[in-house]
């Protein structure tokens, strides 16, 4: 379950949406969106802190920052940043010792011994984690999936039109609650050339950035982006690089120039090793068709993706992770 200064903050994320909603003057929309960027930022810094007499502390300064959102003429930041700043601070410095050991990792000779030996990409680092990602709301599967031995679910942000179902921050609570991390991937009209371009980026990456905050992403993570085909080299250095300039740069519009997100990229060996290597992703997941350039020798990745579990009764693929892949909880 989130603690209250967590439900505090995404309480105080919602109050900004409907603000913005509203369609207030460009003055206001931009201090609007600066809050909920530091919103953003605060959730994360708690997100795995869960001592309760220093949370308690922060709870409550969170929600005098939640009153004062709703108040005019008044800025949060200045009258509120620096007592949860020192309290969170505070509060993350007792748990550190406790959380040293949250993190097992697989040997990387025990990684290459259970390889097929057939040269498929194998990973950057020693395989930390074993995943899922799916479709559809995981909330009512999180404890099948985690009896599974899996230890993370990849979930999806959705445009208006999808008829999928976006994360949510209830599912979210839930699959944390589970004791399962999240990844965060956005996917619309992805699996062909044409949907790529800056001005399809900038909105996409927006509504992305968007969901994450009302999801409770929390900040210093990132979300991926698919490019669910085999697109060869000249379509990824024009409109798929051109779609992801514009992700960055609608992360800093809505952001005020301080995206509290990093930017990932799903798909072929080709697209991943060409985008991280020109700096326009920080994170790479390799989808499973070894067929598509480049992703027998892409050694990249930060998650892999392949087949399904016999073990879960829904549609889904597997994935495996490792230590930095982005996951996180609420």
């Amino acid at each position: 379950m989130p603690s209250a200064l967590q439900q505090s903050i995404v309480s105080a994320m919602y109050v900004v949406e409907a603000k913005l909603d509203a369609g207030p003057p460009d003055a206001e929309k931009a201090d609007l969106l600066a809050s909920a960027n530091i919103l953003v930022g605060l959730l994360a810094r708690v997100n795995e802190i869960e001592l309760a007499a220093a949370a308690d502390r922060v709870a409550a300064a969170s929600a005098a920052l939640l009153a004062v959102v709703n108040a005019s003429g008044q800025d949060p930041v200045a009258v509120y940043l620096d007592k949860l700043n020192n309290a969170v601070g505070k509060l993350r410095k007792a748990a550190v010792a406790a959380h040293l050991d949250a993190s097992e990792t697989v040997p990387r000779a025990a990684a290459v011994a259970a390889s097929d030996g057939k040269g498929d990409a194998g990973p950057s680092a020693p395989v930390a984690g074993s995943g899922i990602d799916c479709a559809t709301d995981c909330s009512k599967r999180a404890i099948q999936i985690a009896a599974a031995g899996k230890t993370f679910v990849a979930r999806y942000y959705r445009s208006a039109s999808s008829k999928w179902a976006p994360l949510t921050a209830k599912e979210a609570q839930a699959l944390s609650g589970a004791g399962l991390k999240i990844v965060t991937v956005w996917e619309s009209d992805s699996d062909h050339l044409s949907h790529f371009s800056h001005s399809t980026g900038v909105a996409e990456g927006s509504s992305a950035y968007k969901q994450a905050m009302l999801a409770g992403q929390p900040s210093e993570t990132p979300i991926y982006f698919a490019v669910d085909f085999d697109c060869d080299s000249e379509g990824i250095s024009g409109p798929v690089n051109d779609y992801f300039r514009g992700v960055k740069d609608g992360f800093s519009a809505i952001s005020s120039n301080h995206p509290a997100y990093s930017i990932g990229v799903y798909g072929s060996g080709n697209a991943c090793a060409w985008l991280a290597g020109h700096g326009r992703v920080q994170y790479a997941w390799l989808a499973m068709s070894t067929g598509w350039g480049g992703s027998k020798t892409f050694k990249g990745w930060n998650i892999k993706q392949g087949k399904a579990d016999s073990r879960l009764t829904f549609d889904h693929d597997t994935d495996e992770a490792v230590a930095d892949y982005g996951g996180f909880s609420i």
